[in-house]
């Protein structure tokens, strides 16, 4: 009897673990859910970004003949800056316009970028991910169905001897239904 109420006892924590793999698949599925809205918020901040730095990239390039047109139609030799910054002026004009000039490069860099993305890889893993924490999410309920029938066995193999017993089968046969009756309501809350 003693061995009986032992191995009751087990397959009770082994019940609770289940539930709380269950509760961990959970959270792992809204973290999914998580990062995949960051994902797409991402997504759609790059596009962002990169139309604005197209947008400014235009403007620039339209204003380049007018900032050339007026560096050269100086009539002093020098630029007007203090003569300590002259040499990072210099500096900074040179690599704006060797950058304005490759600007069209610049442009096809990005778009390579863009047309190297594999989206069907990325949506292979998605599915496999999903069908994963699904698969995961059937063995344990499968197990904790298996654990339920297993505790209702126990109770009807248990031999009475009087009337306590018979009261402690009936109170084991209301635990039952309760938590039987508890683990289809998780299982249709999380269907």
């Amino acid at each position: 009897m003693e061995n009986l109420e032992h191995f009751i006892e087990i397959a009770q924590q082994k019940r609770l673990s289940n539930q709380q793999k269950l509760e961990e698949l959970d959270k792992k599925s809204d973290e999914y859910r998580k990062i995949t809205k960051e994902l797409r918020d991402l997504k759609r901040q790059t596009k962002e970004s990169k139309n604005n730095i197209l947008k400014q990239l235009n403007v620039l390039a339209s204003h380049r003949r007018t900032i050339h047109k007026i560096v050269h139609s100086m009539v002093k030799t020098g630029l007007p800056v203090p003569h300590k910054d002259i040499q990072d002026v210099k500096t900074m004009f040179a690599e704006v316009i060797k950058f304005l000039n490759s600007i069209e490069s610049t442009c096809e860099t990005l778009d390579n970028i863009k047309k190297n993305m594999n989206y069907s890889e990325m949506i292979e893993l998605l599915t496999t991910c999903t069908e994963d924490v699904g698969n995961k999410l059937y063995q344990t309920r499968h197990h904790i169905m298996q654990l339920e029938i297993l505790k209702k066995d126990l109770s009807l193999l248990q031999i009475p001897n009087n009337n306590s017993s018979n009261n402690s089968e009936e109170a084991m046969d209301l635990t039952t239904n309760d938590e039987s009756n508890k683990s289809m309501d998780n299982e249709s809350a999380i269907k």
